[in-house]
């Protein structure tokens, strides 16, 4: 496979600076840094998003993986992230996507999504925010591990949403969209009571921190609105979720 790279980062713009701005990533790198100007990281980051998402379709779109294509789409990855500056010495490794990607290799061989545990899958598919979180916070001043945790939080919420969302979308796909996988296992009812849990006890433990650690203020005024915002949204498309969905699958 010929990977059209010009092509390619014109699909994946719009979609990074949508991924950007729903995960307030402008704000981080804002709240990271006095500098005046941050246009020039800020684009580094933005391109190795592109990469990343090259990765992604690649896997949405073929079943069968070619070594040789992931060999070319990495070398593109590890090129866009070497050309981020960090501090020396700081630089987050790529470690996290690998493995990501190892469990949509794992889900071609019979290892489903909806077997892996939900907090531990969410915590691998909010890989390359984090990284990009790691980046900003490796050139810059990193946070508190208090502060790191609530955005991590509104992250994992977040690719929740973004899950239980596209759920008919992803189906049209090689998606790894665990939310989907545990409609056809599960049904509708219990899928909903797993998500919704887990999506309290982040919440939980988000408004416990934020109880314990007053000093956070400005962190939490930020982010305290949009996690209410996105668990509310996660909680109405979990009710609207309906057996239809399972029993659509049921019958392909």
């Amino acid at each position: 496979m010929t990977i059209n790279r010009q092509a390619l980062h014109a699909e994946h713009a719009t979609k990074a600076e949508a991924l950007f701005s729903l995960r307030c990533l402008r704000e981080c790198l804002t709240a990271a840094t006095s500098e005046a100007s941050h246009a020039q990281f800020l684009e580094r980051l933005l391109e190795l998003q592109c990469s990343i998402y090259t990765l992604d379709v690649y896997g949405e779109r073929n079943w069968a993986i070619a070594s040789k294509d992931l060999a070319e789409i990495w070398r593109g990855i590890r090129l866009s992230w070497s050309a981020v500056p960090t501090l020396e010495g700081k630089r987050p490794p790529l470690t996290d996507i690998e493995e990501y990607q190892q469990i949509e290799v794992d889900m071609r061989e019979g290892r489903r999504p909806d077997m892996i545990p939900i907090d531990i899958f969410y915590r691998h598919k909010t890989c390359d925010v984090r990284l990009m979180r790691q980046l900003i916070w490796s050139a810059y001043e990193s946070p508190n591990s208090f502060v790191r945790r609530l955005w991590e939080i509104f992250d994992l919420v977040g690719e929740i949403l973004d899950d239980v969302s596209d759920v008919d979308e992803d189906r049209l796909t090689y998606n790894g969209n665990r939310f989907a996988f545990c409609l056809r296992q599960y049904g509708a009812g219990e899928t909903a009571s797993q998500y919704e849990l887990f999506v309290d006890r982040l919440s939980q433990e988000f408004h416990q921190i934020v109880l314990k650690h007053s000093e956070l203020v400005h962190t939490v005024c930020f982010l305290e609105g949009k996690l209410t915002s996105l668990r509310a949204d996660v909680k109405a498309r979990l009710e609207s979720c309906d057996h239809r969905i399972c029993s659509s699958d049921q019958q392909k």
